[in-house]
């Protein structure tokens, strides 16, 4: 009887810690001396029964990633249809974007670098939503198939063109007139979900790798919030893609740096090539001297005359 009244008791706290919207981590602390108590009793099918919350796990890099995590920090406190409860991102140290690490701290967030072990760690968190906010991996099937109800990611090419790595530069160097942001649902294929939303922008002709970048980003910021409120409708307004489709790879673009000197092209079409290869002060371009055998750096600087 003694036992019975107990759970009961816990089963009350409980119930009271979920209605007030307590984080999981919280939930947890509160009962570290009832632990054994607690062996039958899911702390997370209580939050989904007494506050029914979307469980949201992010990956994420770079500046983009950094700023819509932000947007979502913030727009918890305010929504309490969802929580953050875990973050994921690369080992950065001495990237050129904001820290996420950082971010993380004064948020107060779990955080864990994303490595072959982090499979446990996001089942243990049960989400129900994983969001790819700017990130360059393919997941495995165990990942998603921990994930309940839907994975999406962002994309910056129009898709299904310039699926895979480094599609802002390709859209450069293929002459395309326009790029844009596709966020889309995730599958076991590479950038070939349904897509929710896509926002499209011109390409200018003096955009480098990193403007164009930068413009991406401001159109992911704008596209996001849209979307991330009609996350219960995901599955109904998805559409398949459509249109040309094209795919790279880490080696293609590797290999597509060095500048053939031999290669006959337009100027227009060269042009192009190295504006795709700049990202403001640095390059990826470069060839090779057949005299010193020395390697030389090409960037390019394109400025209107007024």
């Amino acid at each position: 009887m003694h036992l019975l009244f107990i759970q009961k008791k816990i089963h009350e706290r409980l119930f009271v810690l979920c209605r007030s919207h307590y984080s999981f981590s919280l939930i947890k602390n509160h009962f570290s001396k009832d632990v054994a108590l607690l062996h039958d009793y899911n702390l997370y099918e209580f939050k989904l029964i007494y506050n029914n919350m979307d469980r949201v796990v992010i990956f994420a890099d770079h500046t983009i990633g950094y700023k819509l995590v932000e947007y979502l920090i913030h727009s918890e406190k305010s929504d309490k249809n969802f929580e953050i409860v875990g973050v994921f991102s690369n080992n950065n140290k001495d990237a050129w974007w904001p820290s996420i690490v950082k971010l993380m701290v004064s948020s107060n967030l779990k955080f864990d670098y994303y490595d072959n072990k982090s499979i446990e760690i996001i089942r243990e968190m049960r989400p129900d939503y994983l969001l790819l906010l700017s990130w360059k991996y393919k997941l495995s099937e165990e990942i998603l198939s921990a994930i309940k109800i839907n994975t999406i990611n962002i994309h910056y090419s129009i898709l299904p063109k310039h699926r895979g790595v480094y599609p802002v530069n390709w859209s450069i160097q293929n002459g395309d007139s326009e790029s844009g942001v596709s966020i889309h649902l995730v599958n076991k294929k590479i950038d070939d979900g349904k897509i929710i939303a896509q926002g499209i922008i011109p390409i200018d002709i003096a955009d480098n790798s990193k403007t164009l970048l930068e413009k991406l980003d401001q159109v992911a910021l704008e596209l996001f919030p849209e979307i991330w409120t009609k996350r219960s409708s995901w599955n109904q307004i998805a559409k398949n893609q459509s249109g040309e489709l094209s795919y790279h790879s880490r080696a293609d673009f590797v290999s597509s740096n060095e500048i053939d000197l031999n290669k006959k092209t337009t100027p227009l079409d060269f042009i192009n090539y190295l504006r795709a290869k700049s990202f403001g002060g640095t390059t990826n371009a470069f060839f090779v001297d057949p005299s010193s055998k020395k390697r030389f750096y090409v960037n390019i600087n394109i400025e209107e005359v007024v």
